[in-house]
């Protein structure tokens, strides 16, 4: 049989991963949208690089 301690011990342990899972997953949605950040620059980049050439 498990002690009380231990009882909290494992809930504690179990809210501590809730909450470590829950920042990894908002670190993976920073990553994803920074990286999407990233796409829509370099397409627009690319776009205002082409665009300069046709206006010249």
């Amino acid at each position: 049989m498990m002690t009380m301690n231990g009882v909290l011990d494992l809930m504690t342990t179990a809210d501590e991963a809730r909450e470590l899972s829950n920042t990894q997953k908002m670190v993976n949605q920073a990553i994803k949208n920074a990286n999407k950040a990233v796409e829509e620059a370099a397409r627009m980049g690319r776009y205002c690089t082409l665009s300069s050439l046709h206006t010249k």
